[in-house]
């Protein structure tokens, strides 16, 4: 009768601690699934940011190639010039690892296949002249930009998406002609 009663006991202890590890393997497994999920929101927010920074560096580029056209444009009419200013009229981008084939930036079928490890969006929302401060020759132009981005993961799954807007005022140095341009 008491081997029977310690078997009992010992047998009450034992499924005690196996339900215990078993919950507490479950909770490690489901904080795993959650940090997991957040990583992965994490990194298309990352990449959302930056890809928005890459955008205003599209914009700011035009602007520094062209400060004078960019000047014109604004003062006289007012609205954003730049309207090629997104990464859809641009070729994707593909990824290839140490020895394999090789890409050329400027042969549009040099990239097998549409794949790419997310997709993404930048387009430029706003440009506007802010004020100009013009001298003799010299002159310099305060421009304030927007620009968004669009990241989805790696599927066009629209409702898992990451968005970011970067806004920057500017100031972009030119010489102007003698008539003030």
């Amino acid at each position: 009768m008491i081997k029977k009663k310690k078997s009992a006991i010992a047998m009450v202890i034992v499924l005690f601690f196996a339900f215990a590890v078993g919950v507490a393997l479950s909770m490690v497994i489901r904080a795993n699934t959650t940090i997991f999920s957040q990583n992965k929101n994490t990194l298309r927010q990352l990449q959302a940011y930056y890809l928005a920074w890459s955008g205003l560096n599209h914009a700011l580029m035009k602007i520094r190639l062209l400060p004078r056209e960019t000047y014109a444009a604004l003062k006289s009419t007012g609205i954003n010039s730049f309207s090629d200013i997104d990464n859809t009229t641009q070729q994707q981008l593909c990824f290839y690892g140490p020895g394999e084939k090789s890409y050329d930036l400027f042969d549009y079928n040099s990239c097998p296949d549409a794949t790419s490890p997310f997709v993404g969006d930048y387009q430029l929302n706003k440009i506007s002249l802010e004020g100009s401060h013009e001298g003799k020759s010299f002159a310099q132009d305060s421009y304030h930009i927007e620009v968004s981005s669009t990241v989805f993961p790696y599927t066009n799954n629209t409702n898992v998406k990451s968005t970011d807007l970067i806004a920057e005022d500017v100031i972009i140095s030119r010489f102007s002609s003698s008539e003030g341009e």
